[in-house]
C-alpha cells in the first residue's frame, strides 16, 4: 500500500498523473455518504478518471500507470485491475517481458496482502501468459505464512485443473501431517483425487489414509468431512462406520464421530434408527447450537420405522 501521508500534498488533482491526461475529461466521484474513507483530496480524482478511461477505447502505457496509482490505494478496486489487464494486454503486443514484470507486480501486492481476491486473479491471467512454472512454488511460499491461506489453496486447484498435477498428492499429505485439521489441505486432497481420476484407483487406500489420521485427532472435523466425502462414493463403508462406533465407544463426546453414525445410517434401506434416536438425543444435549436439528432427526427416524410398520 502507498503511503499516503506523502501524497497528502496533492490537492483535488494536482496528482502527477493527471499531466498526462489533460485530453481527458472527467467528473470526480462523490465520496459515500454512508462510508466515508480517510484518503488524499486527489483520490475521486483519480477515480474520475478510471472511469473516464473505462469507457474510452485507449489502453496504453499511461492507462497502466493510472491503474497502478488506483491500485497503490485501493488494492481492491476492480475497475484499476481490469484497466492494468487489459493495458498490460496492449503493451504486451510489442514487448512480452511485460508478462515478467507483472509477476512481479502481483507477488508485492500478494506479499503484502496475501487475501486479495483481485491481485491473484491478476496473477493466474498473468500466469496463462507468462507461464505456470513457478507457480506452486509461489503458492508455498504463501502457504508457509498461512497454511490455511484460501487464496494459496485455490490457486493450487486452478493449476490442478490446468495440468500441474505431479506430487500434489503428496503435497497434501505433508501438510496434513503438519496439522490434521487443516482443512483446505483435507479439500485440496479431495480436488486432487477427483480432478486426476486417481480416486476410482485409489479409494481403499485413501479411506485407509483418512483413518490412520483420524486415529490421531478423532474429534477432527476436517477429517470426518473427507471420510463422509469417500462414504457417499461407496468407498470403505463398512470400515468408515466400524471406525466410528469404535471412536464412540473410546470417547462418547466425540460428535464428529456420531454425526457421521447419524448421517450415515437415517437413509432409506438402511437399518438402525434405534441407534440413530441415541445418537440424536445425545447430540441435541451436548451439541447445543444444532440441537433442533438433532431432535428434528429423531422425528425423521419415527416416520421411517412407522414407514417401514406400515408396509410389513
Amino acid at each position: 500500500m502507498a503511503d499516503q501521508n506523502s501524497d497528502a500534498q496533492y490537492s483535488k488533482d494536482q496528482h502527477p498523473i493527471f499531466s498526462e491526461f489533460s485530453d481527458f475529461k472527467y467528473t470526480p466521484t462523490d465520496p459515500s455518504d454512508v462510508l466515508r474513507f480517510d484518503e488524499p483530496p486527489f483520490i475521486p480524482h483519480v477515480y474520475g478518471l478510471l472511469q473516464a478511461v473505462l469507457h474510452s477505447s485507449e489502453r496504453s502505457s499511461r492507462t497502466h500507470r493510472l491503474a497502478t496509482v488506483a491500485i497503490e490505494h485501493n488494492q481492491s478496486n476492480p475497475t484499476a485491475w481490469l484497466i492494468r489487464r487489459q493495458s498490460a494486454e496492449t503493451l504486451a503486443k510489442d514487448d512480452k517481458s511485460i508478462w515478467e514484470k507483472e509477476m512481479a507486480y502481483c507477488a508485492s501486492i500478494i506479499t503484502n496482502s496475501a487475501k486479495n481476491y483481485q491481485a491473484w486473479e491478476y496473477r493466474r491471467f498473468c500466469a496463462t501468459k507468462f507461464g505456470h512454472q513457478h507457480e506452486r512454488e509461489f503458492a508455498d511460499i504463501v502457504l508457509a505464512e498461512d497454511e490455511k491461506n484460501y487464496h494459496a489453496w485455490a490457486h493450487r486447484a486452478w493449476l490442478v485443473r490446468n495440468g500441474l498435477r505431479k506430487a500434489e498428492l503428496e503435497a497434501t499429505e505433508w501438510y496434513i501431517t503438519r496439522d490434521l485439521r487443516n482443512n483446505s489441505a483435507w479439500n485440496h486432497r479431495w480436488v486432487v483425487l477427483t480432478l486426476t481420476g486417481a480416486l476410482e484407483e485409489r479409494g481403499e487406500e485413501e479411506m485407509q489414509f483418512a483413518l490412520s489420521q483420524m486415529k490421531l485427532a478423532d474429534r477432527n472435523e476436517a477429517v470426518w468431512n473427507f471420510i463422509q466425502a469417500l462414504y457417499e462414493r461407496g468407498i470403505g463403508c463398512e470400515l468408515a462406520l466400524e471406525a466410528a462406533r469404535e471412536a464412540i465407544a473410546k470417547d462418547e463426546l466425540c460428535l464428529p464421530a456420531r454425526r457421521f453414525v447419524v448421517w450415515a445410517t437415517l437413509k432409506p434401506g438402511k437399518e438402525g434408527n434405534e441407534d440413530v434416536k441415541k445418537h440424536c438425543a445425545f447430540l441435541a444435549e451436548k451439541d447445543a447450537v444444532r440441537r433442533k436439528y438433532w431432535q428434528s432427526l429423531v422425528g425423521d427416524a419415527d416416520e421411517d420405522t412407522d414407514e417401514d410398520t406400515e408396509e410389513q
